[in-house]
């Protein structure tokens, strides 16, 4: 199992790392393409920096749950104590992701001399980096669940064979 989770920690860190140095270059070609049309210093950029940062903690969070419960479904020994503290890698592999972003949103606000917003959109970065925590949360816990019902289900059959007269 240490394994399994030390590869799928890999994947998810470099994952990560893609988005942390693709996400610079993203703003920069976002904030080119609004002052082409004078909307740099505006409420529309800041909006769209949001969602680009929002989009960039989602994507990562996407690759968190999947990494893991394939983990999760491939390890023979795979518990749910183990998952907990898969679990609560998330937020962990999220957390350098999440800074980048909020130096970003921050930055924008101060481009767009609306510092008076960025707590608002730092509110709303913020509950989207929960709820992406949830959701990889509520992801693997659903995988052990699904895992220890089909095993059940197997034994069962497995016990069951005998008295209803299956045949392999």
């Amino acid at each position: 199992m240490v394994d399994f989770q030390a590869l799928e920690k890999q994947k998810t860190e470099a994952d990560r790392q893609k988005l942390l140095v693709s996400q610079p270059g993203e703003m920069q070609a976002l904030q080119r393409q609004l002052a082409a049309k004078g909307l740099l210093a505006s409420g529309a950029m800041l909006k769209q920096v949001l969602a680009v940062c929002q989009e960039t903690i989602t994507k990562q969070g996407k690759s968190i749950a999947n990494e893991y419960q394939w983990a999760v479904t491939h390890s023979l020994f795979a518990s749910q104590s183990w998952v907990e503290r898969l679990v609560a890698d998330g937020p962990l592999i999220l957390s350098p992701l999440y800074n980048a972003a909020t130096a970003q949103v921050i930055k924008a606000t101060q481009i767009a001399g609306m510092t008076s917003v960025a707590e608002r959109l730092l509110s709303d970065l913020a509950q989207t980096c929960s709820v992406i925590e949830a959701d990889v949360a509520l992801a693997l816990r659903s995988a052990i669940a699904e895992k220890h019902r089909g095993i059940i289900f197997s034994l069962l059959r497995l016990i069951l064979k005998p008295f209803t007269g299956d045949r392999p």
